[in-house]
């Protein structure tokens, strides 16, 4: 089996899997390295200050690190798709 034959034999759920979770392992990781640094009761929106409990925050900022991070692995998954799979009267 090529390369090309194991893209187009993957279920859909196999390929959310391959989008989420490497996206929310960098999450993770993004979650730690910002808030080892960034206290979330300092965090302002303009010259407000947002009024939102430190761990409500970090909830938040995970499932934004997590939102950013899974659009960039389907932005990578869609780009790897062969050129034969989405035309498949290309010329090679």
């Amino acid at each position: 089996m090529t390369n090309t034959d194991t893209a187009t034999t993957l279920t859909t759920a196999q390929r959310v899997v391959r989008i989420v979770w490497p996206a929310f392992l960098a999450a993770g990781l993004m979650e730690i390295l910002v808030f080892a640094f960034v206290d979330p009761v300092d965090l302002h929106w303009g010259s407000s200050a947002l009024n939102v409990p430190p761990a409500g925050m970090y909830t938040l900022a995970f499932f934004a690190f997590w939102a950013i991070t899974s659009l960039s692995s389907w932005l990578t998954v869609a780009l790897s798709v062969p050129r034969a799979v989405l035309n498949p009267y290309s010329v090679k």
